[in-house]
């Protein structure tokens, strides 16, 4: 299975919070008493609720002395473990809780009530590095001292909770790509027509549905000259054998995909139309793009994992320059030797 997608997000969150605040020789446990989001975000969403309750522990200290300061910060995650170090941070507004200093003090272990300060999270944009986070998911919360006060336990200062994270755009990813031109082909000619078998793998991404329904769209795998990798820049030029492969309604081997499934491509053949570009027009890329069938504009182009670009030769050689090699003489000096390779005196 393979995770795969992105979104645009905002998030908002409404807080119920226990805070500490100690004098420097004491020590405390501070930790996540109650973390828990609505279930699922979708991309119509422009928030969500979560409730969230920090408790201290005084660990035998007579007082909690402040102003202290207080760092929350929100996480993605692919499991229910925050790491700081690796998980992706949420940008959030204020960009943590660094800036909530309140003096209070407390003879027992107890909470302070900050249900009315907003922690706001502004749009987020996933790209290809983190299209992981797309789907089925985590959000955590993580929170520290800056190491103003010694904590006997760390390993309760996170919690997190599922989270689907609904994406538009892509609906395919595809990667694993590679093109064979022939037995002994290594570039392409202008004017001619080229027969190539293309290997890769097409991963089902859309995250808005967990099932590709069968018969629902023609999907196809087009293929594109253009002089550089980005398809989304620049003019792409579409060399595809008219005909194919524009999978008929049912009978895609995209059809009936899981979300996150991935399908392999093994051997299929395609053919490149050479008379549609010529040797001068600098082409050094060959584009295998997968899309659904659309005369509008296709949402599947918005972040690019739909497309993969491979490196390509063409030919300065029209097929009217014709090139005959022959073998015109070949001749031994030796009609002997040993099986190490080396000569008879």
């Amino acid at each position: 299975m393979t995770k795969c997608w992105l979104p645009t997000l905002g998030l908002y969150l409404v807080l119920t919070i226990l805070l500490k605040h100690v004098s420097a020789q004491d020590t405390v446990d501070l930790y996540i008493k109650y973390f828990q989001p609505n279930p699922a975000m979708t991309d119509s969403d422009s928030f969500i609720a979560v409730q969230l309750e920090l408790g201290v522990d005084l660990q035998g200290a007579a007082t909690l002395e402040g102003p202290q300061n207080y760092t929350l910060k929100l996480y993605l995650s692919t499991d229910d473990i925050i790491d700081p170090a690796s998980d992706y941070e949420l940008n959030t507004v204020p960009a943590s809780f660094s800036q909530i200093e309140e003096t209070h003090e407390f003879t027992e272990s107890g909470f302070l009530d900050l249900s009315g300060t907003g922690l706001g999270i502004p749009a987020l944009h996933l790209d290809a590095s983190t299209e992981k986070y797309c789907g089925a998911t985590y959000i955590g919360v993580f929170v520290d001292n800056g190491g103003g006060i010694y904590e006997t336990h760390v390993e309760n200062n996170w919690n997190a909770q599922p989270l689907k994270i609904v994406c538009p755009g892509d609906i395919f990813s595809i990667t694993d790509v590679s093109v064979d031109l022939g037995t002994y082909q290594t570039e392409l000619f202008p004017s001619a027509s080229t027969p190539v078998t293309l290997n890769a793998k097409i991963c089902f991404m859309d995250s808005t549905r967990d099932f590709l329904p069968e018969g629902e769209n023609n999907y196809r795998i087009r293929l594109f000259m253009h002089t550089h990798s980005d398809f989304l820049t620049g003019s792409p030029l579409e060399v595809t054998q008219p005909g194919g492969p524009i999978f008929p309604v049912g009978v895609s081997p995209l059809d009936s995909l899981y979300n996150s499934q991935v399908v392999l491509l093994d051997g299929m053949r395609m053919t490149i139309s050479g008379d549609k570009f010529a040797a001068d027009n600098m082409y050094t890329h060959l584009i295998v793009h997968v899309d659904v069938s659309t005369d509008s504009a296709t949402l599947d182009d918005i972040r690019g994992n739909n497309f993969r670009a491979i490196p390509i030769v063409v030919s300065g050689f029209l097929p009217t320059q014709q090139v005959d090699y022959q073998v015109l003489e070949f001749d031994v000096d030796q009609d002997t030797i040993l099986a190490d390779g080396s000569f008879l005196p």
